[in-house]
């Protein structure tokens, strides 16, 4: 059984996107319903957050597999936009090599609370991401 999974965009004492997966909980009855308990953490600039959040298997699946072309081709974008709306991440390629990572994060959809936040990245910290994404399973 898969342990906790750490999804790092960007470095660790840099700016950067931390996802904590622990491992899916897929409960009984329920197709393709499975899903993750997550803490988030970031940091851009002088600006740090962190919260708790629910990811759903194929909503991190998804977003492994659109990192995965962005990464090949250094264009287009990979986004995760939680259903609980929890949590939006969207990286984009500039075609030479760098990413743009735009969030944004609230602990209440309900509410006008919102936390946006951006920094930029080069490719070359996609591949750690993409190999801890294997451990989560097939994409």
């Amino acid at each position: 059984m898969m342990g906790e999974v750490t999804l790092l965009i960007g470095g660790l004492d840099e700016d950067h996107v931390r996802l904590d997966l622990s491992a899916a909980i897929d409960e009984p009855g329920a197709l393709d319903w499975a899903y993750h308990p997550a803490r988030v953490a970031f940091r851009a600039g002088p600006f740090r957050g962190r919260f708790t959040t629910t990811i759903f298997a194929r909503e991190i699946t998804g977003f492994i597999r659109e990192l995965g072309l962005l990464h090949s081709q250094l264009t287009g974008s990979a986004t995760l936009a939680l259903m609980e709306g929890t949590l939006r991440l969207v990286l984009t390629g500039d075609r030479r090599g760098g990413i743009d990572v735009a969030g944004e994060a609230t602990d209440d959809p309900g509410t006008e609370r919102r936390l946006r936040f951006g920094f930029r990245i080069d490719q070359t910290y996609l591949p750690p991401v993409l190999e801890a994404a294997r451990a989560l399973g097939p994409a």
